[in-house]
């Protein structure tokens, strides 16, 4: 094991490990300053100090003397309050009697050499700053200078211009020649000029490496292909993102097949610091997806605006559809009926039976409580709900279920979950951790034990609407609507093989996946969220009653992607600022799908869903003579003859006499 030594350093100010921390340059000049430019207040008080002492040393010996060479006399009892002198020598007589060993008694001797040495400290201190000041108003000449940089100096401040556009520091717009804030590449002799301009000394400085905020993008690029350099290190190096993100693309141009792949891709103009070590490692740009105004979306007795983020035509213009539906009905009602986190380790034991005496403890009260305080410690908004422990063979799954905020709360679970098998392990030292995912979470992928048991926030929505918004707004009717909804959502998805409530829904992860790009969601769970049950049922009146269940709305209003300022605004727009705004946010979510489906079925059930595809998902035809042929088509199928419609409530809607649909049957 090779043990680090400390390296030499030419300031005794400054740490000599390589990783030093870098000196604000602020700091070091200002204290130059203050170091140049003493107030002469003090100088006075320090100067009527050294006097003071002097004086109070001098009294105290006069006193002494005046002791010594006057007696009292005793002779005349009534006069003992007086001093009775004798003949007084002369002046010298006293001067050379004076003993002047008691000039150097303890005390006296210790306060004269405490002034000496005051005295010698503060100007030997005095003296060091100076020549401390010296050593860093260097001057650096041209040739260390950045190529693609210049100077403009005003007093003694230095701005540092790029000719790239990008400045060399983000967090300092105006930066100074004298003492950067870390220091040059190994062993180098570094000249400094007098304030004559003349080369007085050479300094040999054993220091980290110059900064590469300081070297320009060729010489970067450079040590990028030589390997010197690795491009996931470019932002600590350069100290400025936008400008590593620049060399990044470079870089990777380089390798390309294709030099011109990026020109496309946008980079400027967007703020990295939310980015770097938080969302996304390796930056080369950001994707910009259209966004989409939604609503007013009518829930709960309040309307909402939502964005919608896609690259799909049509979906923004008939989740709209859907939403006046609703709001024309009197809007929908919604309800969170479950909310937890899950996370589900694996562990092994040698025995079965161990097996069986750990599902014994932790389904006790003393094991789960044992569990739940380790499991609740770990965070100040965490809380234990439930444990399930599911054994195969010689391996058990524990799922673990809590409570986590406002947050989506992954990583805290898992931090938790964590401290749980730590504390499991305790009581049972056989047991071995495969996992701490054992894929019964289930995270990301599409699994039943989410519909069955929930995971996140669980939400159902509900609402009625009148036959004659029905016909009014979808052209259609409840009892096709309904039989639509048992052919498609239940049969169809059925003969599929869909999973739980994965396939039962016209649309839904067309909105999720929408909503959760816009609010900084992870996109890969719209795979859970859109776990989604669709109901239509005929109500009295021939009105429509619609349900959406979805168990498994994985969101979070803090932390991830709502970080970004770009989804944060998203945020804003939907107006969170209530109680519990992350299960708001999962009630929003589930009555827009509620408008999607509604509209798309009402689209499948008319048969308009190919037209407005047509009118609104395509801008250009490559091919002309298919144009033509798709524009006939379009005309066709749009005609009056072709569709059979019939009036209800004084609004035409689409018929069951239609050539294109089967005969009505039984709605079940």
């Amino acid at each position: 094991m090779s043990v680090r030594r400390r390296s030499r350093s030419c300031s005794a100010k400054m740490p000599s490990y390589p990783e030093r921390l870098p000196v604000s340059v602020s700091t070091v000049l200002e204290h130059n300053h203050s170091l140049r430019n003493e107030s002469p207040v003090l100088d006075r008080i320090k100067y009527l100090m050294i006097v003071t002492l002097c004086f109070l040393c001098l009294h105290n010996q006069f006193v002494t003397w005046l002791g010594e060479d006057h007696q009292f006399d005793t002779q005349h009892p009534s006069n003992t309050t007086a001093f009775q002198y004798a003949t007084p020598p002369s002046f010298f007589i006293r001067f050379f009697r004076w003993q002047w060993f008691r000039l150097f008694n303890r005390a006296t001797l210790n306060l004269s050499l405490f002034v000496i040495t005051a005295v010698l400290l503060y100007h030997r201190a005095k003296l060091r700053a100076a020549r401390h000041a010296e050593l860093l108003d260097f001057t650096v000449g041209t040739d260390a200078l950045p190529v693609g940089d210049t100077t403009s100096k005003v007093g003694e401040e230095v701005k540092w211009i790029s000719t790239n556009g990008i400045p060399p520091f983000s967090s300092a717009p105006q930066r100074t020649a004298v003492a950067m804030e870390t220091h040059l590449p190994t062993e180098c002799l570094l000249a400094r000029k007098a304030c004559d301009g003349e080369f007085a000394t050479e300094c040999s400085i054993r220091t980290r490496l110059l900064p590469d905020a300081f070297l320009t993008d060729d010489e970067l690029l450079k040590q990028l292909s030589m390997g010197k350099v690795k491009t996931r290190e470019l932002e600590s190096l350069v100290r400025n993102p936008n400008r590593a993100v620049e060399l990044r693309r470079a870089d990777l141009c380089r390798l390309l097949s294709n030099p011109h792949a990026l020109e496309r891709l946008p980079f400027r103009e967007y703020d990295y610091r939310f980015v770097h070590g938080q969302c996304c490692e390796e930056v080369i740009g950001f994707i910009p997806i259209p966004v989409g105004k939604v609503g007013p979306l009518l829930l709960d007795g309040r309307s909402h605006y939502l964005p919608l983020a896609t690259t799909e035509g049509c979906l923004v213009a008939s989740t709209n559809r859907g939403c006046r539906a609703l709001f024309l009905s009197g809007g929908a009602k919604s309800a969170v009926f479950r909310d937890q986190m899950t996370r589900a380790p694996v562990v092994w034991f040698p025995s079965v039976l161990e097996i069986v005496q750990c599902i014994a403890w932790i389904e006790s009260t003393e094991g789960f409580q044992s569990l739940k305080s380790v499991f609740d410690r770990t965070s100040g908004h965490i809380n234990l709900i439930s444990v399930f422990p599911n054994p195969t063979g010689h391996y058990l799954h524990i799922r673990f279920s809590a409570r986590t905020g406002d947050a989506m709360g992954m990583n805290m679970v898992s931090k938790a979950t964590n401290a749980a098998l730590h504390e499991l392990q305790r009581h049972f030292p056989t047991m071995q951790v495969i996992s701490l995912s054992g894929n019964m979470c289930t995270d990301k992928k599409a699994a039943t034990i989410n519909s069955t048991l929930g995971r996140g926030k669980s939400v159902i929505v509900e609402s009625c609407l009148p036959a004659t918004v029905v016909a009014q707004v979808l052209h259609t009717t409840a009892a096709r609507l309904a039989r639509l909804a048992h052919a498609k959502n239940w049969t169809g998805s059925a003969m599929a093989g869909c999973p739980g409530m994965m396939g039962c829904n016209a649309h839904a992860a067309n909105i999720v996946a929408g909503l959760f790009a816009a609010t900084g969601q992870d996109l890969a769970q719209v795979v859970d969220a859109a776990a989604c049950l669709t109901q239509f049922e005929v109500g009295d009146n021939e009105s429509l009653i619609v349900t959406v269940t979805m168990p498994c709305i994985e969101v979070g209003t803090i932390g991830g992607g709502t970080r970004l300022p770009a989804q944060r605004a998203c945020l804003d727009i939907l107006d969170l600022s209530v109680d519990k705004p992350t299960e708001h946010l999962a009630r929003l979510i589930a009555g827009t799908v509620l408008a999607g489906e509604l509209s798309l079925m009402a689209a499948l059930d008319t048969d308009d869903l190919v037209s407005a595809h047509l009118r609104l998902n395509r801008s250009t035809i490559p091919v002309a003579a298919n144009a033509k042929q798709i524009e006939q088509s379009i005309e066709t199928s749009s005609s009056p003859s072709s569709v059979r419609t019939t009036a209800v409530s004084g609004f035409l809607v689409k018929s069951d006499a239609s050539g294109r649909l089967e005969p009505p049957h039984a709605v079940m």
